[in-house]
């Protein structure tokens, strides 16, 4: 191992053959990555954009839920200090 390169066993973990429909990596990192391209080439699925709209949606909703909330127990400066 020349000039600090990882070994491509270490590389992937050998979770190839563990994970559904992933491209194994036996030590052959030029097929490796294209084949892993391809796998996230195809784009989203409904799942994916379902979770994203409703984490953006708790999201606004929260965001909504802090200004109302600090608008109703405004702290104001007292007349008299002390």
């Amino acid at each position: 191992m020349a000039g600090g390169a990882i070994p491509a066993r270490a590389a992937c973990g050998g979770r190839g053959g563990r994970i559904k429909e992933a491209p194994s990596c036996n030590g052959d990192r030029a097929a490796f990555l294209p084949a892993l391209l391809k796998r996230f080439d195809a784009g989203m699925d409904d799942r994916f954009n379902t979770i994203a709209g409703w984490a953006l949606g708790a999201g606004i909703v929260l965001l909504g839920g802090v200004i109302v909330t600090g608008e109703m127990f405004k702290a104001e400066r007292p007349e008299t200090l002390g």
